[in-house]
């Protein structure tokens, strides 16, 4: 039943609603459900990109004492374990230093486990994850550097995708923990983006002010490679700005509320010393004036910038 409930992905807010309601109003909700079922259950949220925050802490809560109970045995599947952190990080939720510490101290006791061939695409999906919740261990990211545990993903048959999470990855370890990075695990690879009707009429509405000499390059891009959320960067003579549209490809759905990878440009890119500017994809109803409020939040930004 649940597989073909995730089938369903954004069309289950319903369901999801429903499962939230009988999930808050169990009295013995860990009893009657183990870490593989609770895993599955919060990737319907991650895949839906439907924010529930009672029933998501609830069911977060619950798995990371579920994690930590299972310190001794170990038992809970290494992918089981990679769905969760897939789940809660791209629902880019914000955990204690408790939860943290629970997660790291387990990621550490099976990281033999982990090295092994056939877990090395889990592997890189759980660093990259627990990186995105701000949840790594700098000590271990260096050990698996340096062990070259990373370098058969791109010398190998490795599915791309993984191959694509794992040089996202290593630019968040040379932004973030500016540790230095064997060259070869530096290779990159060609991803083709996209970009929205909206991201396309701000270039183009950008591009007027080419002209009139305000900015020097307007270009559609992704910033931080193969962090597939395309936007508009524009060039001055002092500073790089970068403008995100919020609608449903970078926010939860119907919302403005930025979800997990979101989340993780924004932060990746104010470490770049980037000016951001955020748009809401309501200022598009109004075709009419569009040019001109667009044109001028652009202005206003970049003015502020000259004080």
């Amino acid at each position: 039943m649940l597989k073909s409930i995730l089938s369903m992905h954004g069309k289950c807010k319903l369901i999801l609603r429903v499962i939230a309601f009988r999930n808050l109003s169990e009295t013995k909700y860990q009893e009657s459900f183990q870490c593989r079922i609770i895993d599955y259950f919060e990737s319907l949220y991650a895949e839906a990109l439907i924010l529930e925050p009672k029933a998501i802490n609830r069911l977060v809560k619950d798995s990371i004492e579920i994690i930590k109970q299972d310190g001794i045995k170990c038992s809970i599947r290494l992918k089981d374990l990679d769905r969760f952190l897939w789940s809660i990080s791209h629902l880019g939720l914000t955990l204690t230093l408790n939860q943290k510490s629970v997660l790291q101290m387990y990621f550490e006791q099976r990281i033999n486990e982990y090295k092994i061939k056939v877990n090395l695409g889990i592997l890189v999906n759980s660093v990259l994850c627990l990186h995105m919740l701000q949840c790594w261990n700098k000590k271990v990211i260096k050990n698996l550097l340096e062990e070259n545990i990373f370098m058969p993903v791109f010398y190998e048959k490795y599915h791309w995708k993984i191959r694509s999470r794992l040089q996202l990855l290593i630019s968040l370890i040379i932004i973030e923990m500016k540790l230095v990075v064997p060259h070869n695990l530096k290779k990159q690879i060609k991803i083709s983006s996209n970009p929205s009707k909206y991201i396309n009429a701000v270039a183009e509405i950008a591009s007027s002010l080419v002209e009139q000499g305000m900015i020097r390059n307007v270009v559609i891009e992704c910033p931080i490679r193969t962090l597939q959320i395309p936007g508009v960067t524009l060039i001055t003579d002092k500073n790089i700005y970068h403008i995100d549209v919020l609608d449903n490809l970078t926010c939860f759905r119907n919302t403005n509320i930025p979800h997990g990878l979101m989340k993780l440009k924004i932060r990746l890119l104010s470490r770049l010393k980037y000016r951001q500017i955020a748009i809401s994809n309501r200022m598009f109803k109004d075709s009419e004036a569009l040019h001109t409020a667009i044109e001028l939040l652009i202005i206003n930004s970049i003015s502020e910038n000259k004080t």
